[in-house]
């Protein structure tokens, strides 16, 4: 199956969910199949797709999942939460920096997509010019909006009320590769309905790509 970059998902994995009583859980890349095809073969489940589009892993007792995919690389990110765990959800994202390489291009999707303060914390540490800020960047509003899917699947299930938000409503609060994401807008009326407290954001790099997984924890996470 072609399994990549074991050492840096691994340590990504663990600083995201280690602690979290959530066991078993686990990210992995590989490359050239079909998320489906890693998420089987990796954790024997067969995955389906919401009416949103959202990938969920068929089936009771089944974990939760994430996929995302760029150019030849795919990731799966997965986790079990168990009594007394505050995670509701999880996310994984791979961005390529080479989408922010040109300039011009960069300063459109830096104004679309990020709020002031995302561009002040990226130009005060002075890394405003660089692809690879932008990527992480985006890849975190990516990984933070997939983190909500599940709670979203659960409480459709017994509400009728429609929440609406989107990538782009999400906002890193501070510059870290570790955690901070905030939920700003619609996302903050949604989190609060879907009992979302906070959304913690750990970041590394696999082969120049961005990677980003995000946990949506529950009240009482610390």
């Amino acid at each position: 199956m072609g399994l990549v970059a074991t050492h840096q998902t691994d340590e990504l994995a663990a600083r995201a969910l280690a602690h979290r009583r959530c066991e078993p859980f686990g990210i992995a890349i590989a490359r050239k199949v079909t998320s489906g095809t890693l998420a089987h073969e990796l954790l024997g489940i067969d995955v389906a797709h919401d009416d949103r589009g959202a990938p969920y892993a068929a089936g009771t007792d089944s974990p939760l999942i994430s996929l995302t995919d760029e150019g030849d690389l795919v990731a799966c990110a997965w986790a079990t939460p168990q009594e007394g765990s505050r995670v509701l959800g999880v996310g994984i994202d791979l961005a390529d920096p080479s989408d922010f390489d040109r300039e011009n291009a960069r300063e459109r999707i830096v104004r679309l997509m990020f709020f002031d303060e995302e561009r002040a914390l990226a130009k005060g540490a002075g890394l405003d010019d660089r692809p690879l800020t932008w990527a992480r960047l985006f890849s975190a509003k990516e990984a933070a909006f997939k983190a909500t899917s599940q709670a979203l699947r659960a409480y459709y299930r017994t509400n009728d009320e429609e929440l609406f938000f989107e990538v782009r409503d999400f906002s890193s609060t501070s510059w870290d590769e570790v955690h901070g994401v905030a939920r700003v807008g619609d996302a903050a009326y949604g989190a609060a309905r879907l009992d979302i407290q906070t959304i913690k954001v750990y970041a590394t790099e696999v082969e120049g790509l961005a990677l980003t997984c995000a946990i949506a924890l529950g009240k009482g996470e610390l």
